[in-house]
């Protein structure tokens, strides 16, 4: 409800336009009244209305007056001045002090109704833009302070954050920025519930501290204060309590908090503070809250060439779990000890991943979609351990199926060639029928027939015709076409070469064998 002040020295006047109108249904409140100027200046300090209306003429005060120490105080009121004068210099200064409506009396319920449909229309416009140009600030001030905290330290861009956050008006200051990441599912914002939890704990400081929160991506946000008094310990205070009140969501959080600073320009290297912190937190994953002051240079090995991971690659598509897990902590341990430097094993992370995948050619790309995007920048040792072992036990399940797959998938080339032994049924064409790369599969089924496609093929072919030579009357070139051979001659040839002389000798000696054909 809006709340309304009615001012009149009139006490008739008082009463009547209380009960001029319904209020409440144009959703307004009679909040207080007042008899004179004076006495309506303090019910409106005490009440901080909405609308005031107010009798121009009345001891003491008069409305003008009464206007312009309210305007003098910034008073958000809108004013309605009622008046019996309809003299040019009154409207003339009404105007001047932006007065919303000049009324004379006495007025009537149609100019009422009217007054308060305009005055609530009005205010509707100017919440929906005060929001708008709100929501616009808001905007403009977490892309810059994304943009400060990546490194980003342009003296417009620190201007621009000082001027919406008014900083420049507080002394002694002091600002701190926090990344907070997130070990939860993914969510497209934390920042609202982020600050709903901070701003519980604020006020138990003791400092005006007031904070900016705003989403850097899906599993991280940015928490910037400002104000006077603080401390590292009191920013300490701040994130153990935020971090015991979060615990309690299925939504783990690690605070990576950084140093204090006196000036926007002091940013200029926040980005390298977090890094440094994240990499100390890498071999330190127990570690929930990392503050600046731990850290401490560690030294870390630029060489990874000494992590045997040989066996793990080649063995890979035979290995059990069990021997999977041994073969992972053991590496890990090995990673561990020796402190590789975490962007060199986010690399050797990711050259896993393409070598798995490699192995898994060519699955498909469904298949492969839950393991594409998990390596690369992994927060911690811990993280990369895990997400290296589910990525492998995925893969090794699929080449599994891949190959139970595959070795169904030949048995049923064989069959058909031994069905269609006749017809044209080249490679190629039989990948289509198959679904499968011709390349693939026919490294596949020399390694399962031990033989290559092209001889299975032969073989075949010349085994049918053996049995036509010996059992039928067809003449060789009969043979020939009836087993897929489009050139006679060419089945001659094969034929001498796999069994020593021509198809008309072969049947000569077998026939006289076994007495003439049956």
């Amino acid at each position: 409800m809006l709340k309304v002040v009615i001012i009149d020295d009139e006490p008739l006047v008082l009463e009547g336009l209380k009960g001029m109108v319904n209020w409440e249904n144009y959703g307004f409140k009679v909040c207080g009244e007042a008899l004179d100027g004076e006495e309506g200046y303090e019910l409106i300090q005490t009440t901080n209305p909405d609308l005031v209306i107010t009798d121009m003429r009345m001891p003491v005060m008069n409305g003008l007056e009464l206007i312009e120490r309210c305007y003098a105080m910034n008073m958000k009121a809108k004013f309605v001045i009622l008046s019996g004068y309809s003299e040019f210099e009154y409207v003339k200064k009404a105007l001047k002090l932006q007065t919303f409506q000049y009324l004379l009396k006495p007025i009537d319920n149609d100019e009422m109704h009217a007054l308060l449909r305009d005055i609530k229309q009005c205010n509707l416009d100017e919440r929906t833009q005060k929001e708008r140009i709100q929501k616009d600030i808001h905007f403009v001030l977490h892309t810059s302070l994304k943009r400060l905290v990546s490194g980003e330290c342009k003296a417009s861009l620190c201007e621009r954050i000082a001027l919406i956050l008014n900083l420049h008006h507080q002394h002694p200051l002091q600002l701190h920025y926090t990344l907070l990441w997130f070990q939860g599912e993914k969510r497209t914002s934390r920042k609202e519930d982020v600050r709903e939890v901070l701003e519980q704990i604020l006020p138990s400081v003791g400092h005006p501290i007031q904070l900016v929160v705003f989403d850097l991506d899906d599993k991280s946000a940015g928490v910037f204060l400002y104000g006077m008094g603080m401390t590292n310990h009191t920013i300490q205070s701040i994130y153990k309590m935020f971090y015991d009140r979060w615990s309690l969501r299925d939504d783990q959080v690690i605070a990576f908090i950084t140093g204090l600073k006196r000036t926007l320009a002091a940013f200029k290297s926040i980005d390298q503070e977090i890094e440094r912190l994240k990499k100390l937190h890498f071999y330190e994953e127990h570690q929930k809250i990392i503050m600046c002051h731990q850290d401490i240079p560690i030294k870390y090995s630029q060489d990874i060439s000494t992590i045997h991971m040989q066996p793990l690659l080649r063995d890979l598509p035979y290995m059990s779990k069990k021997t999977l897990d041994y073969q992972l902590i053991a590496m890990f341990s090995q990673i561990k000890e020796e402190k590789i430097e975490p962007s060199i094993l986010n690399l050797w992370a990711a050259h896993i991943k393409e070598t798995l995948l490699t192995l898994s050619h060519p699955m498909p790309c469904k298949s492969k979609d839950s393991i594409s995007n998990r390596t690369g920048n992994m927060p911690t040792a811990y993280t990369s351990y895990w997400i290296l072992k589910k990525d492998i036990s995925h893969l090794i399940h699929l080449i599994h199926q891949q190959h139970e797959d595959e070795d169904d998938r030949i048995q049923r080339i064989k069959a058909y060639v031994n069905k269609h032994y006749d017809k044209d049924i080249k490679l190629k064409m039989l990948s289509k029928t198959f679904q499968c790369n011709s390349t693939y599969i026919g490294q596949r089924f020399q390694k399962e027939v031990g033989m290559k496609y092209n001889a299975y093929v032969l073989h075949v072919r010349l085994k049918k015709a053996k049995e036509l030579l010996l059992y039928t009357n067809k003449n060789i070139k009969e043979v020939a076409y009836a087993t897929g051979f489009n050139n006679p001659d060419y089945f001659v040839l094969k034929f001498k070469e796999a069994e020593g002389h021509s198809p008309t000798v072969f049947r000569n000696q077998n026939i006289e064998q076994r007495g003439g054909i049956r």
